[in-house]
């Protein structure tokens, strides 16, 4: 073998494993994300540009996008065209990136779920590593060639498995709601007047915070964050620092708020949290949990003129 051909044999060695290493790291990315579902959807909503219900879409259809890229490149289907295919993702990607961080944001951008928490210009750092290696395999020959229905039908049994494995919020056959406030003992409570969004949290509750950004993202992109109360349980120790922290964490305006004693807390919400109320004066018109906050439920009860 002459030193050209080994050359040669060493730089298909080099791009095999490039190749399969970047799609192993597409597949961990997207395993990241479905872990992470609820974080990465209020992400994609946060920039006011998607609806809620969209936004649940969005991010399954982008996790499933991501797998299947993933096994393609491992599996060496159709090698150039899938991997234009992810040299297009990538600067995709990279787009929004740069967009996020115009936009301000340097909170974790989601691109590696919570397993890696990453800011805007780390993702964008671990792109361009990607897209260098992208280019590198590129001149690779070969790849297994499949008709284009097989692929196809992968693709679809891959999305449905996500789909079915976490359904978005807005059509999940579990998501309901069976009400549970004390509603005599929220009717000893101090009440503000008109309509509103009143929230029960717990600074130490997963679900309170990932609401809590929901309701937020929500409030900020329709102006109505004069309209939002809140209730925390009183967990002790220095209850404004914890809740400056839970505001910071969730990325949400400094609502205002009381405080409940922890027991009347788990009376008045029959230990459940969070539990999202619209309210007219004292009235409880509409009650939620995190799963089932609707956005033009709270829109048309806040907004509407009836």
């Amino acid at each position: 073998m002459t030193n050209s051909n080994r050359k040669g044999v060493a730089l298909n060695i080099a791009r095999t494993v490039i190749r399969i290493a970047v799609g192993v790291l597409f597949c961990l990315s997207a395993k990241a994300k479905i872990s992470d579902f609820d974080h990465l959807e209020l992400y994609i909503f946060s920039f006011g540009v998607l609806s809620l219900n969209v936004s649940f879409w969005v991010a399954r259809l982008l996790v499933a996008f991501e797998a299947v890229l993933g096994l393609a490149l491992i599996a060496n289907i159709r090698h150039r065209a899938i991997t234009w295919t992810a040299l297009g993702a990538v600067v995709a990607f990279s787009a929004f990136l740069l967009y996020a961080i115009a936009e301000g944001r340097n909170d974790n951008c989601h691109c590696m779920g919570e397993m890696v928490e990453m800011t805007p210009w780390q993702s964008l750092a671990k792109n361009a590593a990607l897209a260098v290696a992208l280019l590198f395999m590129l001149p690779q020959r070969g790849g297994v060639g499949f008709r284009k229905w097989v692929w196809v039908a992968v693709s679809v049994v891959v999305t449905l498995a996500i789909f079915i494995a976490s359904p978005p919020d807005n059509i999940n056959p579990h998501r309901r709601y069976d009400k549970v406030l004390n509603e005599s003992y929220y009717d000893s409570l101090p009440h503000s007047e008109g309509r509103r969004v009143v929230c029960f949290y717990s600074t130490s509750c997963k679900y309170c915070e990932l609401a809590s950004s929901k309701i937020a993202s929500i409030a900020r992109r329709h102006g109505v964050e004069h309209l939002v109360d809140v209730w925390f349980a009183d967990l002790g120790g220095n209850t404004d620092s914890l809740v400056r922290a839970f505001y910071n964490r969730t990325l949400s305006p400094s609502f205002p708020y009381r405080t409940l004693e922890f027991r009347q807390f788990l009376t008045t919400t029959n230990g459940q949290m969070p539990v999202i109320l619209l309210t007219d004066d004292n009235s409880v018109v509409t009650e939620f949990n995190y799963r089932t906050i609707d956005e033009q439920t709270i829109l048309k009860h806040l907004l509407s003129q009836d």
